[in-house]
């Protein structure tokens, strides 16, 4: 069974790929940043200690 063929990416390919891996990471911390921010803060009085 072969596989893919080696194939290099053209410099457009390459811009590409490096922006969507870019604004995926972007992404990313954004949703990480607002779920940090939505957690309840515990000088509040909502925190409950163990």
């Amino acid at each position: 069974m072969q596989g893919f063929e080696p194939h290099r990416l053209t410099p457009r390919e390459r811009r590409i790929v490096l922006t969507v891996l870019a604004l995926s990471l972007i992404v990313l911390a954004v949703w990480i940043g607002v779920l940090i921010f939505m957690l309840p803060d515990p000088s509040h009085g909502t925190f409950v200690a163990p």
